[in-house]
This record gives C-alpha cells, structure tokens and sequence, in this order.
C-alpha cells in the first residue's frame, strides 16, 4: 500500500515523538474533534487573553477584515516578539469575526512534541492546536514536506492558521527589524487554494511574562506598561500573492507587508516605545 501523504513518516520518528505526533496527527484531521476543541478550550483561552489584556489593545486596519468573506480559510501571519504575539491576534479575530472555527500554528517539534510534559502543555493550553511538528534536523525534512500537506488539508471553511515566518522570537535591541526569514509560509501558500485569505499583522507591546500580561486588566492605566499595539495589513489572496513568485519570494512579499505596519507603528509611536 502507498503511504499516506498525509501521515508523517513513522519511520524517521524518534523516541516521545512517535506517541504525541500520532496522537496529535489524529486530533487535528478530526473535523468534529478541532471543533469541540475551539468551541471550548480555544474560546476559554480566548475569552480569558481578551478580558486580561483587552484593556491594552490599540487595534487598526481591522475593518477589512470585519467584513472578510474566506471560505477557504485564512492563514495569519505576524512578527514575533513575544511568546503570546499569535495569541492575542487570534483571540482578537476570534472574538470580532466568524472566521475561526479550528485553528492550528505550526512549532517545532522539539519540547512539545519530544517531551511528556511538552504534549499535555499542547493539548491543555492550546486544546491540541500547536501542530504540525516542524523539525529542524535536516535528515528528517521529508517530515516537513508532509507537514505542509497536512496544512494545506486542514485549510477550508472556518480554518485558521497562524505562522511566524521568522521561525522563532525576536529579542534583538530593535523590534522592528525583522529576522532572518524562513520560505515554510510560500510553500504552503503555493499548495493552497488560490482563495485561502492570508491576513498579515503586525504586533508589538507583549512581553513573555504571564504574569505580567494576565494581570494587565487589574492595574490602572498607568501601570499598565506599554499598549498593546495590533496593526492588521489589508487582507491577501494567496493566489495573487504567489503570482509570478517562488517560495521564499512569497514569504517576503507577505512579511513586507508585516514590516510596512511595523514602519507605520514606529513612526507613530515613536516618544512611546520601549523595550
């Protein structure tokens, strides 16, 4: 029998991986199961992130998607300065609109899908939503060519994908500037349907501390910290956006709308960044 394109090579799996990626990998094709998921764990996350960290949103450009029609799925992509960047603009979309009904982000495999603990962090956090497994480890790239069909599998109808271009934070002195890009985000957007809708955003103003942004809403305005600043691009078909370009060209082109929010938020935020 042929392998399924759709199921991770078992072979080229190692140690814990070969329990949380089946697992996961089962989960996550379920249609039924990422429902129930989103609709509780996900809406959880998503109402206690809004209450605890709302009070801080400064949100624009957000009006073209309000009213954003995708019924082939939406694919969000940002910056990444903090461990909760995708979070907030998630919940932000999901309390706002109807386009997220179950939603992945793509991580590396390494702690979350290596480690007992890693696997019951993704699923109690995320409700199982940190997936696929992206490795790093050349020798098992193959692994990452299936995770790309499994995105592009995932998409349709009320999906939502979040992705990091960058591949992991940026702690540099300037944030504006953004990393070294990686081409997984061209790669699945050439495999997509050309109506999957990519929403490009940029964030800034989160820190990595949970307790400091979970307590936001209980301090006043000014002990707050910095605003959370949330600047959405207008919205991108990725069959326009893949015209004429490769991989890594298509990543650019999305990132480059990213970094234009970023320029605008330096400019106008100017007496008021910090790090």
């Amino acid at each position: 029998a042929s392998k399924d394109p759709l199921t991770m090579d078992r072979g080229l799996l190692r140690g814990f991986e070969r329990v949380a990626v089946p697992l996961m990998e089962r989960v996550n094709r379920s249609k039924t199961i990422k429902r129930v998921l989103h609709g509780t764990v996900g809406r959880f996350n998503c109402t206690w992130m809004t209450a605890a960290t709302g009070v801080s949103w400064r949100v624009h450009g957000f009006e073209a998607i309000e009213s954003l029609d995708a019924p082939q799925g939406i694919v969000l992509v940002a910056n990444h300065l903090s461990f909760f960047d995708m979070f907030v603009g998630s919940s932000q979309i999901n309390t706002n609109t109807k386009l997220m009904k179950r939603v992945c982000y793509p991580v590396r495999a390494n702690w979350h899908y290596q480690t007992p603990i890693g696997m019951v962090v993704n699923s109690a956090i995320s409700g199982a939503a940190m997936w696929p497994p992206v490795f790093r480890d050349g020798s098992r790239r193959a692994l990452n060519h299936t995770g790309v069909e499994q995105m592009v599998d995932f998409l349709g109808p009320g999906a939502a994908i979040g992705i990091h271009p960058e591949g992991r934070r940026n702690i540099a002195d300037d944030p504006y500037t953004l990393l070294p890009l990686k081409p997984g985000l061209g790669v699945l957007l050439q495999r997509c349907h050309p109506d999957v809708m990519v929403l490009p955003f940029f964030v800034i103003g989160l820190s990595d501390s949970f307790s400091r942004e979970s307590t936001r809403w209980l301090r006043n305005e000014d002990s707050r910290g910095e605003p959370i600043r949330i600047r959405y691009a207008p919205p991108m078909r990725a069959g326009d956006v893949r015209q004429g370009r490769d991989a890594m060209a298509i990543t650019e082109a999305v990132m480059a709308a990213v970094a234009e929010q970023g320029q605008i938020d330096k400019v106008e935020s100017a007496t008021t960044v910090h790090r």
